[in-house]
C-alpha cells in the first residue's frame, strides 16, 4: 500500500502553480496591455497629456477622432428647443442657422488602447462624451449610457471633474 507523504501534495501543489503560471507566458505584448482598463477622462490635449498616461501626441488624435465622431454620430435637432427638450437645458450646440446637437463637454481614452496604437504606430481613438441628460456628475456618451466621476478605473483631469460640475447644475427654466 502506498502512502502519501504531505511533501507530494505540496511537490503537485507547485508543479499546478508552475505549469499554470508557464501557461500565461508566450503571449503577445497587446493580450498584457489589454489588462489595463484604466481609462482617461479630459476635456483638452493638455490635460489628457497631464495625466501622465497617454503621450501629448496620442492625446491630439484622440481628440481628433472624437472630434470627428462627434460630428458624423451625435443627434441632430431642428430647434434649439427640441433639442433642450431631449438633451436638457444649455446643453446643446447650434450646428448651423438651423440645427443644433448636444454640446461636447469632454473625452475618454483608454490607457490599454493608447498603449497598443503606440506599439502598432496606429492613432488613438477616443470617444466623445456629452453632459448628462439627468444631472449626474459625469458624462453620457452616445449610446446614452453614464459614466460617473467616482466611477472604477476612471482617471478624470482636473478640467473634467470641472466640466462634469458645471453640466449637472440642472438649469431651470
Amino acid at each position: 500500500m502506498r502512502i502519501f507523504k504531505p511533501s507530494h501534495a505540496v511537490r503537485a501543489s507547485a508543479l499546478i502553480l508552475v505549469s499554470a503560471t508557464l501557461g500565461g507566458c508566450g503571449g503577445s505584448a497587446p493580450a498584457a496591455v489589454a489588462q489595463n482598463p484604466e481609462q482617461i477622462v479630459f476635456t483638452a490635449a493638455s490635460d489628457c497629456a497631464a495625466t501622465g498616461k497617454i503621450k501629448p501626441a496620442q492625446c491630439s488624435q484622440a481628440i481628433e477622432a472624437a472630434l470627428n465622431q462627434h460630428l458624423a454620430g451625435s443627434p441632430v435637432y431642428r430647434s434649439l428647443a427640441l433639442c433642450e427638450t431631449t438633451e436638457g437645458t444649455e446643453k446643446c450646440e447650434r450646428m448651423d442657422a438651423k440645427s443644433y446637437r448636444p454640446r461636447l463637454a469632454a473625452m475618454i481614452a483608454s490607457v490599454a488602447a493608447a498603449e497598443q496604437a503606440e506599439a502598432t504606430g496606429t492613432p488613438l481613438a477616443a470617444t466623445p462624451l456629452y453632459p448628462t441628460q439627468a444631472g449626474e456628475l459625469g458624462f453620457r456618451m452616445l449610446d446614452k449610457s453614464v459614466i460617473l466621476i467616482d466611477g472604477e478605473n476612471l482617471v478624470f483631469s482636473p478640467q473634467a471633474i470641472a466640466a462634469a460640475e458645471l453640466s449637472s447644475v440642472v438649469a431651470t427654466p
